[in-house]
């Protein structure tokens, strides 16, 4: 059958918009809306141009129009598409004068050119003479310099995989925090073309060193001069072109040669028991340990900690709770796939399968782990969620759950809980679902209270001994309840835009105001203080959801965020849930001083700025009433006591805070940063666990983000005039251009 021209135009033009959104729908890295315009433009221009490069070709493209505008029996048809298409014109035009509110572009350079010299460590050093001082042991003592690749390793695993991951690919444990996101050191394209002068510069002087073409300098590089010497910098950049499997004297021809894996050499040349051994050694063993114990040298810095392989225990098993071994599968996946939430990364996209079923095999022999005899739990019995189902659900997960993960689910049942290692643990929030070790469906949320989780306070419902045991048809209905409360739509991502909706009269000063659900939240991803001072390695809050609305005089925000304890100094109960000293809950909003000063200056470097771009921090502590801080660096003092106390109110309801802050638009209140409709200012947020012993330079906090105070149609320059004139003029010129073309075509 013959395709017609003109589907033939329209299926290649929606061919084009498919291959040109390709990279948005499966990479997050959607074309500019003005590139893709353009690139749509000339994708049809090239089609009429083949298409109609030939009469024949032309006339069988427009006989269908011609036909649709002169045949009397089309004239049901042609009323339709007369009607239709002036409408299309006028949604375009609104699209296009229809005011929105997007980040600002901030563009930037990856690799900025290096100054020709910079002073560090007390001297100065000329980027054209410096060179690693280590690299020629590489030849001429081949075993210290794999002692000090293994003591830079060391380093790095202690310092910087946080960030920039176990695989060098730049997806550590807290990598999404952040906006620049961290480089990875891996492929061609990075680490492989830079001199080791360059990366040593990069490592000295951090975010706050970069150039002005590298803005945005929210980075949260630190400038490792000030917690690493000399030494320790020039040993951490062996460990990385050594892992990474390049060299900076290597061609790209050898690199090609090599890959850039050491395992594809492993397989080649050993047995798969020593090719798991060799893997697990070189990938594993910095957290893990060498002998599986879980005590490698960053595990002292995770949480939860690496697993001790010794023990023989494995908690996240599909197998039945009285099986202690989990299935082969089980092993694979995880090393396969990691696990959400931890410091463990997905090792599928650099081992093979071969590699993976090796390393698997490995571990299983340090805990002297047997092969599962019982197959893997059946879960072919699921009833569909219905509000019956659910109702029992909740019915038994308000008694069977509720003692440890707490009625709403938020894990805040106030029970210091500890593992069999000895390590803190905290019941899952059941309503991050992104959150959960082995999958967040109501398959895998029925498994775990199958199996129950070896080692932990989770028990398994399906053990006939204990009290709490529940049916299969029980735990499926508990499952589909626990699996209801995951709340998807609230995922925080590292970078957004915080809009302000404008209101009538007096800004609401509880949470529970009903005037917030004039406003959307915006959700982000903390990531604890481990750049300077008293890190914080072991933090206990991930997130926060913010709300924000304006008037003509100020501005408030709605800051919620889950917390699993209420921290109240002097509390027996709150006392006995601390790790330590007990302090209170606390939570900062953190703007740039005089941001509109500086227009396009971009965002401050990450954390409370630096001692030539200070911020203004608004804190509030639990029970009180919020207080404006400066803060250079880490240094917080207080502001002039006569400035600005803007107010502050929170409730702690069922693990969530829920705080409401105000601050003024002007800076009539104040040393503070302008806010002005229609503009964006940076916002940065910071939050303390006082049960963690948080306090101080001991804090969550997220990069900066942008707040824009969304404009009021009908009030200050955007008005319905725009909005509607436009797309009215555009549908009722489009409808006079159909009614000309009908008119030529017919002959007058």
């Amino acid at each position: 059958m013959k395709i017609p021209a003109l589907l033939k135009f329209a299926l290649a033009v929606i061919a084009a918009y498919v291959l040109f959104s390709a990279p948005g729908w499966l990479l997050a890295r959607p074309i500019p809306v003005s590139l893709m315009t353009l690139y749509m433009l000339f994708a049809m221009v090239m089609t009429l141009l083949v298409m109609t490069i030939t009469d024949e070709g032309a006339g069988e493209l427009v006989s269908p129009l011609a036909a649709l505008l002169k045949e009397p029996s089309k004239k049901f048809l042609r009323n339709i598409v007369f009607a239709v298409v002036p409408v299309i014109a006028a949604f375009c035009a609104y699209a296009v004068v229809n005011p929105g509110i997007e980040a600002p572009m901030e563009l930037r350079t990856v690799h900025p050119a290096p100054p020709a010299a910079f002073a560090a460590y007390g001297k100065n050093f000329n980027m054209a003479e410096v060179e690693n001082p280590l690299r020629a042991l590489e030849k001429n003592e081949p075993e210290r310099f794999r002692a000090l690749v293994k003591e830079g390793g060391v380093i790095y695993f202690k310092n910087c995989f946080f960030c920039h991951g176990a695989k060098l690919d730049g997806r550590g444990h807290y990598a999404g925090s952040f906006s620049p996101p961290p480089l990875p050191f891996t492929g061609q394209d990075t680490i492989a073309q830079l001199k080791e002068s360059y990366v040593f510069w990069r490592l000295v002087k951090g975010g706050p060193g970069l150039p002005k073409e590298a803005a945005p300098q929210s980075s949260a590089m630190p400038a490792w001069e000030n917690s690493l010497n000399e030494d320790e910098l020039w040993r951490t950049i062996l460990f990385l072109y050594d892992y990474a499997g390049v060299s900076p004297r290597l061609s790209r021809s050898e690199f090609a040669r090599r890959g850039g894996l050491i395992e594809e050499a492993i397989a080649d040349e050993k047995s798969a028991a020593a090719r798991g051994k060799d893997i697990y050694e070189r990938r594993c063993w910095w957290c893990h340990g060498k002998d599986g114990a879980g005590n490698g040298p960053a595990a002292e810095f995770l949480n939860p900690a690496p697993r001790d392989f010794t023990w023989g225990v494995f908690k996240w098993k599909t197998t039945p709770f009285d099986e202690p071994s989990p299935s082969d599968g089980d092993l694979y996946n995880m090393i396969d796939k990691g696990m959400s939430g931890t410091s463990m990364p997905g090792w599928g996209d650099v081992l093979g399968n071969d590699d993976i079923r090796a390393v698997s095999s490995y571990i299983k022999t340090f805990g002297k782990m047997e092969d599962a005899k019982k197959p893997p739990i059946d879960l072919s019995g699921r009833a569909a969620p219905d509000k019956d189902g659910l109702e029992r659900g909740r019915n038994l997960f308000s008694d069977r759950c509720a003692e440890c993960h707490g009625e709403a689910g938020r894990g805040d049942a106030a029970k210091k809980l500890k593992d069999d290692w000895g390590q803190r643990t905290w019941p899952r929030n059941l309503t991050k679902g992104w959150t959960f070790r082995a999958g967040d469906t109501a398959e895998g949320i029925y498994t775990r209270i199958t199996a129950g989780i070896h080692g932990t306070q989770m028990p398994s419902f399906a053990d006939p001994k204990s009290r709490k045991m529940l049916s299969g048809a029980e735990r499926w209905d508990v499952a589909n309840y626990a699996a209801s409360l995951n709340e998807p739509d609230k995922r925080p991502g590292a970078d957004g835009v915080i809009k302000a909706v404008r209101v009538a009269g007096r800004l609401p000063d509880k949470p529970d105001d009903a005037a917030w659900a004039l406003a959307r939240h915006a959700s982000f991803l903390f990531a604890p203080q481990i750049i300077a001072g008293d890190r914080l390695f072991k933090p206990t809050l991930d997130s926060i959801s913010v709300k924000a609305l304006y008037n003509g005089r100020e501005a408030a925000l709605l800051l919620e965020w889950d917390d699993p304890t209420r921290s109240i100094p002097g509390d027996a109960k709150s006392a006995g849930m601390a790790e330590g000293e007990l302090f209170e809950d606390a939570v900062a909003v953190e703007f740039p001083e005089k941001y509109n000063e500086t227009p396009g200056a971009g965002r401050p470097h990450f954390g409370m700025g630096q001692p030539n771009v200070p911020v203004n921090i608004y804190l509030w502590k639990s029970g009180q009433t919020a207080r404006i801080l400066k803060a250079k660096g880490f240094n917080i003092k207080p502001v002039d006591e006569q400035g600005a106390r803007p107010e502050a109110y929170g409730v702690y309801d069922r693990g969530v805070w829920r705080v409401v802050m105000k601050r003024a638009l002007s800076e009539d209140a104040g040393n503070d940063a302008r806010l002005e409709a229609g503009s964006f200012i940076p916002v940065a947020f910071a939050a303390w666990d006082g049960s963690n012993g948080e306090r101080g330079a001991r804090h969550v906090m997220t990069t900066w983000q942008w707040l824009a105070l969304m404009p009021e149609k009908g009030a200050g320059g955007y008005s319905w005039f725009g909005p509607l004139l436009w797309p009215f003029g555009a549908a009722v010129f489009v409808f006079l251009g159909e009614l000309l073309l009908l008119r030529s075509v017919r002959g007058g």
